[in-house]
């Protein structure tokens, strides 16, 4: 049997304008409790693997995805709400 590799993306976002030294803190924080022993115990449980990246890497993780998409959301008719 094949086996199944799932990858799902979330991001936090923070409002315009937020500080840069916010920005900068928020991943180091997210990092921190990630590493928690609850934390780690559970994604175990879950065969969850964690992959974390630096803010401009998810700036360019999102531009990406929306070149990537564009074309078929068009297509689709899709419009922003």
């Amino acid at each position: 049997m094949n086996a199944l590799y799932l990858c799902i993306t979330m991001s936090l976002f923070a409002p315009a304008n937020t500080h840069i030294n916010i920005i900068n803190k928020l991943p180091l924080e997210i990092k921190s409790i990630l590493k928690s022993p609850n934390v780690l115990s559970t994604l175990k449980e879950l065969v969850v693997e964690i992959k974390s990246s630096t803010p401009k890497e998810a700036k360019n993780l999102l531009h990406a995805e929306y070149l990537r998409t564009k074309d078929a959301v068009k297509a689709a008719g899709i419009q922003a709400q």
